[in-house]
Formats: C-alpha cells, structure tokens, sequence
C-alpha cells in the first residue's frame, strides 16, 4: 500500500484527505511542514501532498527544502491551495498542483497519477 505523508493545518481539510484516502493508501497527516520533516525522516512516503498557507514552514518552503533531499527529490509532491497555479508549482519544483476546494473523486485521480 503507497504511503502518502499529507501537511495541512485546517481540520476540516484533515477530516476531508482521510475520508477520501484511508484504506486506499496509507495515511499521515501532520499540522505544517516542520512534523513532515520529522514524519518524512522516519520513513519515506510514496506522495507528498503540502497545504500552501501553513504556519511555521509553509508549503512552497517545504516544497523546496524536500527538492533539495538528492536521494528523495524524485518523490511527487503535489500543493493544495485555493492560490496553487502552474507558475507556483513551476517556482518550488513541485509535482502538480490541486485547487481547492476539489472533490475526493478529482484527488483521488490526481494521486492515481503519481502512485
């Protein structure tokens, strides 16, 4: 089963990826990019799904701290934010991007693309 290591601060937006991905995938969620790191150490996920707007390392600065792990930079990453655009996923090196608000079934085929 893929791992997928999710950073998002809001609850209701917690509460929403674990509906639409618990059973299929293998779950963790964390409140900012500072946990991720310390989840992302212990053990490597297959998708990494960052909420842009968080406190203490954002999205986009978690996007391009992962970018820089050589031996893990190959790893998808997608943001989530009402503010994602191309030309944001272009300047932090991620994967693909996902607007919010989006319904399980288009991430669910967002992330059916990447593992």
């Amino acid at each position: 089963m893929a791992r997928i290591l999710i950073a998002e601060d809001e609850l209701d937006s917690q509460l929403f990826f674990e509906e639409a991905l618990e059973g299929e995938y293998e779950l963790e969620i964390v409140e900012n990019g500072q946990y991720l790191f310390q989840s992302f150490n212990e053990n490597v996920p297959d998708l990494v799904i960052l909420d842009i707007n968080m406190p203490i390392l954002n999205g986009i600065e978690t996007c391009r701290l992962l970018r820089d792990y050589e031996q893990h930079n190959d790893i998808p990453i997608i943001l989530a934010s009402a503010q994602a655009s191309k030309r944001v996923v272009d300047d932090c090196g991620a994967t693909d991007f996902i607007k919010k608000p989006f319904t399980h079934t288009e991430l669910l085929k967002l992330i059916h693309q990447y593992v």
